[in-house]
């Protein structure tokens, strides 16, 4: 996802007489509310997939964040059991999914 990108142009393109300090504190603090949404939604979904109907679950979050990919079954090691969203220090920050353990 390219949220972060999209939205620094769109400010950038609003506001052209920031100084680079200016784009480097709202690039942080975009970054940090992408996180703080995201947090709880992860939390939730992390517990719900340990339960007994945690691939419904997944399924249910994928669907609606809009997540294509395969969905880890049941069985699977544990490290495939639960996907991180996390933001990606590159040049252009994306959002990509991290398999943890």
């Amino acid at each position: 996802m390219a949220i972060h990108s999209d939205t620094m142009k769109r400010i950038e393109n609003k506001l052209p007489e920031m100084t680079e300090r200016e784009r480097r504190v709202v690039s942080k603090q975009a970054k940090s509310m992408i996180n703080q949404l995201l947090r709880d939604p992860i939390n939730n979904i992390k517990e719900l997939a340990c339960h007994e109907h945690g691939k419904h679950a997944i399924d249910h979050f994928a669907e609606i964040f809009n997540i294509d990919g395969d969905v880890p079954q049941r069985g699977q090691s544990e490290e495939a059991k639960v996907t991180e969203f996390r933001i990606e220090k590159e040049e252009h920050e994306t959002l990509k999914p991290t398999t943890i353990g």
